[in-house]
């Protein structure tokens, strides 16, 4: 139940309806000891019907509980303290610092606005990966998928930023 464990706002009847076969069939599978990459027609019979339920169940939770279930959603995704964020790029030639400044504490890094409206929610051309835009400049990715070689009933989102604010604190540093 993403929507209550997230947000505290639990998903509808339909959604576990609509995920429900899915699951199933990866319980069914996961008894015959296959690996997940030997599921035939994986994308379009195991991540597409799941990525549909999620996309239709975040609809209807915005929907029904609005600014309060985005505001949620997203102090999820990002947690609810202040940090910076060291990343590596371009194997090894470059550190980015990035401010993530919530509530405001940082000394470096504008406050992130929280963003309390979404404003598109789109499937990409992946049968497994959603994008959601939110208000304030923001926009992440959704991705499905297995967390082990084997079959097992559970599936994991990856989510990652694709669009931020211009005001967001980021720094290059190239190494030498």
């Amino acid at each position: 139940d993403f929507g209550n464990v997230w947000t505290g706002f639990p998903c509808n009847k339909s959604y576990f309806d609509a995920i429900e076969p899915t699951f199933e069939e990866l319980k069914r599978l996961c008894g015959e000891k296959l690996l997940f990459k030997d599921i035939l027609r994986k994308p379009e019979t195991i991540y597409l019907p799941i990525i549909a339920a999620f996309e239709d169940e975040l609809r209807a939770l915005t929907s029904q509980h609005g600014t309060e279930f985005v505001k949620k959603l997203f102090e999820y995704m990002i947690g609810k303290h202040d940090f910076y964020k060291v990343m590596v790029f371009s194997e090894g030639k470059a550190v980015k610092i990035q401010s993530v400044n919530i509530n405001g504490t940082l000394e470096w890094g504008a406050k992130w606005a929280i963003p309390d409206t979404i404003f598109t929610i789109r499937r990409t051309k992946s049968f497994n990966r959603i994008e959601v835009t939110f208000s304030g400049g923001w926009s992440m990715s959704f991705r499905i998928h297995s967390a082990k070689n084997e079959v097992e009933p559970s599936l994991k989102f990856d989510i990652n930023f694709v669009g931020m604010p211009p005001y967001v604190g980021q720094h290059e540093i190239p190494l030498l």
